[in-house]
């Protein structure tokens, strides 16, 4: 240092006793008081410089006037002896130009830079420009266009929760069938007299263009082969009988298996028929082996054994063609027109897709009994769905259609032809007495 002793570390304070360029205590670099050397700022007396500290130089020409006693290395300003010098605390210097010289404001840590016009600066110096205004932030939007972005987003709030709602909402459909309205089968008398067989032209003209509409197959709409037994319309006379109200369980069935009478049902020999037909790989499910659920997979010489254990047989098909539409001609069991809530069926989407059980509430095979509004006139239950029933006369088939079928099919007319040993997950019976 000079030969003064009173000199403090401009970094720590501490005061300098020789002329060691470097401070004892920390290492900080100084320079002379008299002369800067090339590249730093002169030091002045009792003022600390920070050479940590960038400063921000503005240019100047290389013609630059220095103050008297100091020099000015070339792009670089001279100093007044009076400047203030920033240190670590406090941000970097900016200057300004005035009468051909540079002044360095140096800001504190409470007074921040206020920036000023250079208008006048000699135009022959290359002074860059300086902003007259601060930079402020854009003004708050008026109370109008305030409302307006409000209304607009609940707008689209509201859009967005509507269209949500329609792809996720579920069928308007109760999510469990109601409860069966008869805990176990009783017979109902059916009185003699003249009924309705079959289609009238109306009905069979319908069904053959709804065909040709839908089929891809257009020769499954011959007549003779789709309507086979069902055309024409004849009047039929039946004697008084008795029939079940139920379907068989697989809990009735199984009293009969008990008592040594019933043959026990091969559940791993039976055809596994779906909505898309006979599927070889798959094995009847738990839920239709369950006690309550309507007997399935038994054949018509089961299905006649049960039913003389029971001091019955099988009903003929006037006898169940009666039951199921009474005397009227109607088309289903509940009436003519259609009702996805009175049976169990095969339900089908709009892109004729299988929809299992979204409608009805049944995948499979559901308990006798369990619909209600599918009541025939007479009181009897399912009628048309949950399974197929056999018949004890020629020809050998099973009525009303099962959990498989569409509404086309669930017609009370409708004869689904199969050979008496046959034995599937959507055949069942009933008894007649």
């Amino acid at each position: 240092m000079s030969d003064s002793a009173n000199n403090p570390c401009p970094e720590c304070g501490a005061l300098q006793q020789n002329d060691n360029p470097f401070c004892d205590n920390c290492g900080f670099r100084l320079g002379r008081l008299e002369t800067e050397q090339e590249g730093h700022r002169a030091i002045v007396r009792g003022r600390p410089a920070d050479t940590d500290t960038d400063v921000e130089h503005q240019a100047v020409p290389a013609m630059a006037v220095a103050e008297r006693h100091h020099t000015a290395i070339e792009g670089v300003p001279a100093v007044r002896a009076s400047t203030t010098l920033p240190t670590e605390r406090h941000p970097p210097v900016r200057a300004t130009a005035k009468n051909d010289e540079v002044h360095l404001t140096l800001p504190t840590e409470r007074n921040p830079p206020v920036r000023r016009p250079l208008s006048d600066v000699p135009t022959s110096t290359d002074l860059p420009a300086v902003d007259d205004e601060p930079i402020t932030s854009p003004p708050p939007p008026e109370a109008g266009a305030r409302w307006l972005w409000v209304a607009t987003w609940l707008v689209s709030l509201v859009a967005v929760a509507m269209i949500t709602e329609y792809f996720v909402r579920e069928p308007i459909y109760p999510d469990t069938p109601p409860a069966p309205t008869a805990a176990k089968a009783a017979r109902i008398a059916v009185p003699g007299g003249v009924f309705k067989r079959g289609l009238s032209e109306r009905v069979r003209s319908t069904i053959l263009s709804t065909c040709l509409k839908m089929s891809d197959d257009k020769s499954l709409c011959d007549q003779d082969q789709l309507l086979a037994g069902e055309f024409p319309e004849t009047e039929e006379t039946v004697a008084a009988y008795e029939i079940d109200a139920l379907e068989v369980s697989v809990a009735d069935y199984q009293r009969c298996v008990t008592a040594g009478t019933c043959e026990e049902i091969d559940w791993k020999g039976c055809k596994v028929y779906t909505l898309q037909g006979l599927q070889t790989s798959l094995r009847v499910p738990r839920n239709g082996q369950m006690p309550s659920a309507a007997v399935t997979c038994v054949s018509k010489t089961q299905a006649v054994a049960y039913c003389g254990w029971r001091s019955g047989r099988l009903p003929t098909h006037n006898e169940w063609e009666r039951a199921a539409r009474g005397t009227d001609g109607r088309v289903y069991p509940w009436g003519s027109i259609w009702d996805p809530l009175a049976a169990n069926w095969g339900e089908l989407d709009v892109v004729r897709m299988p929809v299992p059980g979204k409608i009805d509430g049944f995948d499979w095979v559901g308990p006798p009994g369990t619909f209600a509004a599918g009541a025939s006139p007479i009181l009897a239950m399912d009628m048309a769905g949950n399974v197929a029933e056999w018949v004890g006369d020629e020809p050998v088939a099973a009525r009303g259609g099962s959990w498989t079928s569409t509404p086309f099919d669930l017609r009370v007319t409708s004869r689904l032809a199969l050979d008496v040993g046959t034995r599937r997950t959507d055949v069942g019976f009933r008894c007649a007495y």
